[in-house]
């Protein structure tokens, strides 16, 4: 969620997320552990991206991890390190971009200015859906997409859409890019990374040799690369692993 903080500095600001946030939820505050981008500052204000997870989510699957012999040093969302890892290849990326991660349940549409995430926003269909639909699919990214420019305070508007994800046929990539004015592209970002044909490729005849059908989790690999990268320094991160969890 977008949330104006009435003041600037990010120590007091940080110290006021969660109470701003509270006035939006449905259940207490405690429950959520939260994470923020700084997004801009206007007449004396601070506008944030404020993300949240569940504290019950987050602990059950420390647990699973802990009982793996595996200690997390960190806990980040999938949005946040697919994005990562699409703005990473694009170091030189200036003003308003949209980038749609299609995936197998559901999609995520996140909006940067610059290096900064400013909008996330979690869509129904799924990649099969947009091969499928992909009209219908437009018409939820264009609606979200006005949603943003409705509660955006600065100048600039999206100047171009990138779909990521794998197997898009030209058909579906012709029909959903008519529902825009803007250019829209199509990056497999697995593809993009140094020796991930030739993992892909091992991991395949694996499953294969197995007797089990292999199938890459559309922007499955990507996710969990992108967290990683975004720990490691990349261009955006955060770190719902904090508070009492930390």
């Amino acid at each position: 969620r977008s949330l104006t903080i009435p003041f600037k500095g990010r120590r007091r600001v940080a110290g006021a997320v969660r109470f701003e946030l509270e006035r939006y939820l449905a259940f207490p505050i405690e429950e959520l552990i939260v994470d923020f981008f700084p997004v801009l500052e206007v007449e004396g204000q601070t506008e944030v991206l404020a993300l949240g997870v569940r504290r019950e989510v987050l602990c059950e699957q420390l647990e699973i991890l802990s009982a793996a012999g595996v200690e997390a040093e960190g806990a980040n969302v999938d949005a946040v390190g697919l994005t990562g890892l699409w703005r990473d290849s694009r170091r030189d990326l200036k003003g308003l971009h949209a980038v749609l991660h299609a995936r197998e349940v559901g999609s995520i549409l996140a909006v940067v200015n610059g290096k900064s995430p400013v909008y996330f926003r979690h869509l129904a269909f799924t990649a099969d859906e947009l091969h499928s639909e992909p009209e219908a699919a437009a018409q939820q990214v264009q609606n979200s997409v006005r949603a943003f420019h409705a509660g955006w305070k600065a100048e600039g508007r999206v100047a171009s859409l990138t779909v990521t994800g794998e197997g898009f046929t030209e058909e579906a990539q012709e029909r959903f890019a008519r529902g825009f004015d803007v250019p829209v592209t199509y990056e497999d970002m697995l593809t993009m990374l140094g020796g991930a044909n030739q993992v892909l490729d091992n991991l395949e005849r694996e499953q294969v040799r197995a007797g089990a059908e292999y199938r890459r989790p559309c922007n499955g690999w990507e996710a969990a690369i992108g967290t990683a990268d975004c720990a490691g320094g990349g261009a955006i991160s955060l770190n719902f692993r904090k508070d009492d969890l930390a």
